[in-house]
């Protein structure tokens, strides 16, 4: 309860990185009432079950997996970049012909229950970007970080937290994910 500011802990035990005065993430627990992100902390993966191609975290270091066992279906027909976009680009069930995500990035940023919070999700690109300005501050600068924002069918968006680009990737390819959450 009450205010936050960048670099509190957040009610799922995570770190503030964005403050607003108000979006709208549907699907997370503030809805249309959010004002604040969240990142996981640093260890949120460590020990996750893992398929062949992707790392488990550690105390240290995020995880690195595919961004869904399905990488060749367009999961969501817009693009969606927008701070809020990144909840509903995560859901994981067959929502709208949507491929269910059975592993890979998706699927554990789902699964993730940090803080006994279930609201857990990949971030959109824009979403991606405000971590990434706060990369210091969440005890991160490895390359590269993935996206819940598509680009097509095979492609998805992502930032270097190493050197501040940002562009496509192949989504069969496996990359770092550190879960957020959004809150009000």
């Amino acid at each position: 309860g009450g205010t936050c500011i960048v670099g509190n802990t957040g009610p799922g035990g995570g770190l503030v990185f964005y403050v607003a005065s108000d979006f709208t993430s549907t699907g997370s627990d503030c809805n249309t009432t959010c004002k604040y992100l969240e990142a996981a902390p640093v260890g949120w993966g460590n020990g996750i079950s893992v398929i062949t191609g992707e790392t488990t975290g550690t105390s240290t270091a995020d995880p690195i997996l595919f961004w869904c066992s399905n990488t060749t279906t367009l999961r969501n027909a817009t693009t969606k970049t927008a701070i809020g976009d990144g909840r509903p680009n995560t859901v994981t069930g067959t929502e709208a012909g949507w491929a269910a995500c059975t592993s890979g990035a998706i699927f554990q940023a789902e699964l993730y229950a940090g803080g006994g919070k279930t609201d857990w999700h990949m971030p959109s690109f824009n979403e991606l970007g405000q971590m990434n300005s706060q990369k210091t501050l969440i005890s991160t600068t490895l390359c590269c970080y993935t996206a819940s924002t598509e680009v097509g069918a095979t492609l998805n968006k992502h930032f270097n937290m190493a050197d501040g680009g940002s562009g496509w990737v192949f989504k069969s390819g496996a990359y770092y994910l550190r879960p957020i959450r959004a809150f009000g």
